[in-house]
């Protein structure tokens, strides 16, 4: 899904009709307060967001797409090349910055991109909402380097308990290895602090 957020009706009805012929699925939305209350993200997708815009700027809602952890990719694009603008909209993780008018082409190769992008990083990314409390406790000492029994004691459980308790954390997020609970444990802390 590809959504644009721009308060120019020519500019959203131009991108919109070049990602009809390419048969792209996307929506359109004419203020980040409107994507910010319609939008229903799903992935693989992008934003394609301009800068300027009436009320919350493009900047303050890749702001807040990160602080409310959206992790989208990001098109910025604008009619102003603004140096400083683009140096803030990369920090902030935006992986292009268009000036318009841009190439049709350009922006088409930026948004297959970004949705390959999208496509590896939900591969890379664990689901951990369905993990237990106690499942989670497991999988944290699991990432520590503790061995079973450790982990047993530790939770004044049986070591035949920790045991079902990873083959559940295994089975509920589609992992095979030690190495792979490490990575989820990661990811869960990073997206909890």
């Amino acid at each position: 899904m590809i959504y644009i957020v721009d308060d120019d009706d020519s500019v959203r009805n131009a991108i919109s009709f070049l990602l009809k012929t390419e048969s792209l699925a996307h929506e359109c939305y004419n203020s980040a307060e409107d994507f910010i209350a319609r939008s229903k993200i799903s992935h693989p997708c992008v934003v394609v967001l301009d800068i300027r815009m009436p009320g919350m700027s493009g900047m303050e809602l890749q702001k807040w797409m990160n602080q409310h952890n959206f992790k989208v990719p990001v098109i910025i694009i604008s009619g102003h090349g603004d140096i400083p603008l683009a140096v803030e909209a990369m920090r902030n993780g935006a992986l292009e910055f268009l000036e318009k008018p841009f190439d049709d082409q350009i922006l088409l190769d930026r948004i297959q991109q970004a949705l390959k992008i999208d496509i590896e990083k939900q591969a890379e990314s664990f689901d951990t909402d369905s993990l237990s409390k106690r499942e989670l406790e497991v999988m944290h000492l699991l990432a520590s380097g503790k061995l079973n029994k450790v982990v047993a004691s530790e939770l004044n459980i049986s070591t035949r308990t920790v045991e079902a308790h990873r083959a559940n954390i295994m089975q509920k997020l589609g992992i095979r290895s030690l190495a792979d609970i490490v990575k989820a444990s990661l990811q869960h802390q990073q997206n909890n602090v």
